[in-house]
Parts: C-alpha cells; structure tokens; sequence
C-alpha cells in the first residue's frame, strides 16, 4: 500500500539560526552567616594546596608539582592532548585574569599553561587553570588558604536566539563600465575568502564559531560584571562549573532586597543586549567586498579564495553599466531567561554542586543547617519567583507539581504567595520547577522562545552576497552611416527570419508526407534521399 499521509511539508520560520547560545550569570547569595551552613558543606572537596601539591622550598618560595598541574588540566578542563581544533591567540590580562587559547600543538599549550600556574607568597594567591564561555583557558587568582568559603549561588540561565528577518540591498560596492562589444573578466573576494578574515568578521549570531565566542565573552564579562565583583568572585570562580558564565552578580538575602535583585537583572539584560549589539556591529564592519577588473588583479595569495566572472556587453551601441551592491541581513535577536538554578561552594576545589529549582528542598537538606534551612528557603523562592519581560510587566516562573498515586501521575498547579510576599517551602511529594515552555509571550507572536522573553533587538549584518544590476546607457557610441549599417544589417536577419518562416508555414499546409518532401528539398536543396528516409 501506498503512504495515505496526505500532510505537506512546511516551512517553519520559527526556528532559530545556528547562532543560538546559552550563557549563565552567577549571583552569589550575601549576608548568609557561616553558622547557617553544616559541616560537611563546610569540608566539601579538597584545598588547592592538596591539588597542585604545594610546598615551601628551601629558600622561601611556593614551588608546584608540575605532573598534578598537568593533570588537573588534563582531566578537569578535559583537554585532550589529540585536540587540535582550537587556535593560539595573544595573551590578554584584565583585572588579575590572563587568558589563554589552545594552539596545534596541545602538548605545548599544556606546558605553556602549567609553567604560568605559579603561587605567590607574599599576595597568598595561587593561578588556577579554569575554562571561560568560549572555551579558552583562564588563569584565576584565589587564595589558597584552606578556611573555606561557604557561598550559595543563583544561576540564572539566558539563551540568546537569533532569527532571520528581512533582507535588502546595502551600499555599492562597485561599479563597472563596458564599452558596446568589450568584454572583461571580474574578481569578487568577499570576507570569507581568508581565514583570517573569516575569524574577524564571525558572529555568535550567525555561526557558533570559536573566535566569535571568545570575542563576545570577553565583552559581555566586561559589559556585566563590576570590576568589584569580579575580584571578590575569583575564589569561587575556580571551583565554579564556570565556563559557561556570562557574568557575576550579588544578591542580598534580606527580605527588603528583592527589589535590588531584580534591578540586577534588569541591569544584565540591558548590557547583555547592548553586548550582542555592540558584538554584531563589530564583526558586520569586518566584513568587507571587494570587486576588481583583469587589469587591476595583480596577485593573489594562495590562501585566498576569489570568484571569478566574465561579463560581456553584447550591445554595439551603447556603454553597459554593472552596479556590485552588498546584500543585508536583518536578524531578530531575542535574549531570555530559559531556566534557574542553585548551586553551592566553599572556594576549594571540588566543592561545587548545583541543583535545579525542583532539588531545592535535598539541596539545602545537604548544605544548611536545620535551623537556617526553611528561612533560606523562602528567601530564595521569593528572588527566583518571577521576572520582568521586556514590556516591564512580571511573569511568574515557578510551579508547584504534586506527586500522585504513589508517583505514577502528577498534578501542577500555579505558584502563588501569601499576603506576605512569601512563597511556602515545599514538602514530601510536593516540588518547585521552573515553567516550562514561553512564558507569556502572545500565541501570535512571531519566533517564541523557552522562558520569559527578557529583550529582543533587530539587527542588521552584512553577507557575503553580492547583488548585480545593470544599467543600459542613454546615449548612442555610432554615428549616422554605423547606425544605418546596423539596421541594414538588422533588417537583413529579419528578411531572413520572415523568409523561414514562410517557407515553414507553406510545408506544414501539405499533407502528404512524400510531396512534402519534395517540396521541402527544392526549396531548402537538401539531399532528397536523407529527407524521404526520415518522413517515411
């Protein structure tokens, strides 16, 4: 039997671009006491002096064991010594931070980067190897004193998805004039003709190339978090499933900060929109074409590559004019906040863990003490509870799922506060998430997104494209005799055209396959024979 399925193939418009992406900002949790945490939380993972195998030489100094650097970034930032994927780029140091990108040879970034892990003595700070948002290494300085740190953390998750928008013609590139029967080969090299162009002119928004993730992390780190924050953040940094970050915040714990918290967000949301913009801007301006004629292409490099085109004016009258003109793109950006979570560290290493919303309950089973544990709870639930859209009004984020029928089926229910403010803390068979699906955004709206719709920003980035018109000159290139000449010359293919076509109109009224024929050879003087074998 055949397939009954009658449904047709659409296309669907709302599918984001390959530049989608997901970063998290990390807000760390003050004013809660040290006494609130238990003290296995407290104990958690091991001191940085354990993992690198620090000791004090014989003259003062901090010396490493080079063999456990080497491992630690082996098998905790999974470097592979077979990756070769990833390109060595120039040292850049801010605010105590040097990064690092791995080259071709990893064996030799590995010991590049393990001769710059060193401790100092007098600052007590030891250089840890940690892993930023687009993949490079950075050495962070923490503190290796082994108090531990205690820190609870709200993740927030944003995803910035990108969607096709309109398109139209940008500025002209260059134009070219032919003479009427000249003809000439032209050469368009566009930004992807070098691979050096091809890094600068790359975008999150449209590719999920590396260099344009390690552009756009290094500005959105610096458009989102405080040079504050940022120094006070590197304890935790270190130990932190970090490499995902898009900045850090605080967040203060008391009842009357709420406001604070959302204004902290509101703050990310706005430069992280600016980031993206400022981001696309940046690489649209490296995107440059270039259009050249035979006479003007000198030499080029072998490792360019150049389209190559002829054109012909068949005109003999008139000048041609080409117009090489850029092709825009228009994209719909829209960042959101697609998911919360809670995490936890004391500033050692190993000590990081982190739970979705609906964990909460075990979480802090695990890391606070009973008598601080409901009050934290309720603290947290009131931060998280809701978010402010890009239309300034709140969407609420959480909801309450019941477990039934000894957990073969669930109830979910919506998540609202008492007269207080305060969300009730969830208990045996009952559990918080985060709503799934768009979050009040309107049924019609065009290109939905996961969570609540935070900004979204049209923006408009130059292709590799390269759009041609034509322009016939006004003006004639003959003078009266060429002129006539050409319209003899003209006039003669037309009398000729007519003629085939008289002749053809007057074979198709005879009927007789044979007299046709015959006739056809005295007036066309073909071989007869050829033309009866092919009637008959």
């Amino acid at each position: 039997m055949g397939n009954t399925n009658n449904s047709t193939e659409v296309i669907n418009k709302n599918i984001p671009m390959p530049g989608s992406h997901t970063g998290r900002r990390l807000i760390a949790l003050e004013d809660v006491p040290s006494a609130a945490f238990t003290a296995n939380a407290k104990d958690l993972g091991r001191s940085w002096k354990d993992v690198f195998g620090i000791r004090e030489s014989s003259k003062g100094s901090l010396v490493l064991d080079k063999s456990l650097v080497q491992r630690y970034i082996i098998d905790r930032l999974q470097v592979k010594v077979s990756d070769s994927t990833l390109q060595k780029t120039t040292d850049t140091s801010s605010s105590g931070i040097t990064t690092y990108s791995f080259y071709s040879d990893i064996q030799a970034a590995i010991a590049d980067i393990v001769d710059k892990v060193d401790a100092s003595t007098e600052q007590k700070q030891l250089m840890v190897p940690t892993l930023d948002w687009s993949g490079s290494v950075k050495l962070v300085p923490v503190p290796f004193e082994d108090d531990p740190q205690p820190k609870i953390f709200i993740i927030e998750v944003y995803g910035i998805s990108s969607f096709l928008g309109d398109y139209g013609i940008g500025k002209t590139v260059r134009t070219f004039s032919l003479f009427p029967g000249e003809t000439t080969n032209i050469h368009i090299k566009t930004w992807q003709s070098t691979t050096e162009s091809i890094k600068e002119s790359s975008s999150i928004i449209d590719s999920h190339s590396e260099s344009a993730k390690e552009r756009f992390s290094d500005k959105i780190q610096n458009e989102t978090t405080d040079k504050s924050t940022e120094s006070t953040m590197h304890t935790w940094s270190a130990s932190a499933s970090a490499s995902a970050s898009w900045g850090w915040g605080k967040a203060s714990m008391k009842a009357s900060a709420s406001g604070e918290y959302k204004s902290g967000q509101e703050s990310f949301a706005k430069a992280a929109s600016e980031s993206v913009s400022e981001h696309a801007k940046e690489a649209s301006g490296k995107r440059d074409l270039t259009v050249t004629s035979s006479s003007e292409k000198t030499t080029t490099s072998t490792d360019e590559t150049i389209i190559e085109r002829q054109i012909t004016n068949l005109n003999k009258r008139r000048t041609l004019n080409f117009l090489f003109k850029e092709l825009n793109q228009e994209y719909i950006t829209k960042l959101h906040l697609k998911d919360i979570r809670i995490a936890y560290s004391n500033g050692r290493s190993d000590s990081w863990r982190e739970v979705s919303v609906a964990q909460l309950q075990q979480f802090l089973e695990d890391v606070v003490t009973e008598k601080y544990r409901e009050t934290i709870a309720r603290q947290i639930l009131r931060l998280i509870a809701t978010a402010v859209d890009k239309n300034d009004l709140p969407v609420d984020l959480l909801e309450k799922v019941y477990l039934e029928n000894h957990g073969r089926s669930v109830r979910v229910e919506e998540v609202l506060p008492d007269s207080q403010g305060e969300y009730a803390v969830p208990f045996s068979n009952v559990f918080y998430r985060f709503k799934r699906g768009p979050l009040a955004q309107e049924a019609v709206a065009d290109h939905p997104v996961d969570g609540v719709l935070i900004s979204e920003n049209k923006v408009v980035m130059r292709t590799d494209s390269v759009l041609v018109e034509s322009l016939l000159g006004e003006n004639d290139a003959l003078d009266e005799f060429a002129m006539e000449v050409q319209n003899a010359a003209a006039r003669e293919k037309s009398l000729a055209n007519e003629r085939e076509t008289l002749l053809l109109t007057t074979l198709q009224e005879i009927a007789d396959p044979l007299k046709r024929a015959e006739m056809a050879a005295q007036l066309f003087n073909p071989p007869l024979t050829r033309i009866i074998e092919k009637d008959v």
